[in-house]
């Protein structure tokens, strides 16, 4: 929610202030619009007097604005920050790193620290806007990644599905630094920062986010967890030691609700088994997982598992000699104790036979 306007006053005044408010973020975001006409216009920033002031003032304008009373202009100024990590990470732009460690980074910090929702939003936004693509470097990553953690332990947990939100994106960042270079150990080490040990931090967040009490928040991790198997291209390690153990865990969690957020993730996995997703896959293990959890005590649990077996991409996208054990399966939870069990897996059969029958 807003903060009252300082100007206090009667009702014409409060209305005058939140048009004050929408003038100072507009002036807000105009900062990044500067700076990239000015790359637009071929200038290099900081390598030409003109270039070189103009940044410093707007760098200085930055961050006095940081303890504006808006939200509404703090959350600008973080979509502002956001742009100017992009641009001023580019190759012809490398001259302004200690700007962004110096700059930059501490004020997305700040700003992530925000007790307004909407500024933390916005924040995110800028931090996942800078991964995509390779923008921020690793050791820029290492910076912010205390600050994603403490956000997922938020008390809002709107704030923590913004956190895991942007997991994905700086899984993507970690994979075109270490795709720099060449491979091997020189690939995985860039500024005395290892990759592996940066993927085992974001692991660490998400998976702590798996295991949250909100259902929304565990279903927006279980999409990142997956999504970052694609994030990462072809390196493999974010499928082999953080999502498959991750699975493993939620599937024998004693705890219905991880277990529920397991038959989740193996859904989304399986949506998405293509290419050579499909081919590294551990088959036998996902299948195995899906038929115990078909028979779990929990009718939550078996409901989860006849509704996925009735979505038709993961039908097509299991391979051919599991099929057989998919419709045992299926066959069995439509004999189920549970009529929703029954209902679902009715359903299932349907889709399947229909798959079969094109």
């Amino acid at each position: 929610m807003a903060e009252p306007s300082s100007s206090g006053g009667s009702g014409g005044g409060a209305s005058k202030g939140e048009k004050d408010e929408s003038v100072r973020a507009e002036a807000v975001l105009s900062g990044g619009r500067i700076v990239e006409v000015i790359l637009m216009s071929g200038e290099a920033l900081g390598e030409n007097e003109a270039g070189h002031e103009t940044l410093g003032m707007i760098f200085g304008t930055l961050i006095g604005i940081l303890n504006d009373s808006s939200p509404l202009v703090r959350a600008a100024l973080a979509e502002s920050a956001g742009l100017m990590l992009v641009l001023l990470s580019s190759e012809a732009n490398k001259s302004q790193k200690p700007q962004i460690d110096e700059v930059l980074i501490p004020l997305v910090q700040r700003l992530l620290h925000d007790p307004v929702q909407l500024v933390v939003s916005a924040a995110l936004g800028a931090v996942a806007s800078s991964s995509v693509g390779s923008a921020l470097s690793l050791s820029q990553i290492t910076k912010l990644l205390p600050t994603l953690l403490h956000l997922g332990q938020n008390d809002d947990w709107r704030v923590r599905v913004s956190a895991v939100e942007v997991i994905p994106s700086l899984v993507n960042a970690t994979a075109g630094v270490e795709g720099q270079g060449g491979g091997g150990l020189a690939a995985r080490r860039r500024s005395g920062v290892d990759v592996m040990a940066i993927r085992a931090e974001i692991g660490k967040i998400v998976s702590d986010l798996l295991e949250d009490k909100v259902w929304e928040v565990r279903v927006r991790a279980a999409k990142a967890i997956v999504d970052g198997v694609g994030a990462e291209k072809d390196e493999g390690s974010w499928f082999l030691y953080v999502l498959f153990p991750q699975l493993q865990s939620s599937c024998k969690s004693a705890q219905p609700r991880l277990r529920m957020t397991g038959v989740e993730i193996l859904r989304l996995l399986l949506m998405n088994a293509n290419g050579k997703n499909r081919d590294g896959m551990d088959w036998k293990l996902v299948v195995d997982m899906l038929e115990e959890l078909s028979k779990d005590k929990i009718p939550n649990v078996r409901i989860g598992v006849a509704r996925m077996l009735g979505e038709e991409q993961v039908i097509v996208n299991l391979k051919p000699e599991f099929q057989e054990v998919l419709e045992t399966m299926v066959e069995s939870l439509m004999n189920d104790t549970d009529r929703d069990v029954r209902r679902f897996a009715r359903i299932s059969i349907d889709c399947y036979t229909k798959i079969m029958e094109d």
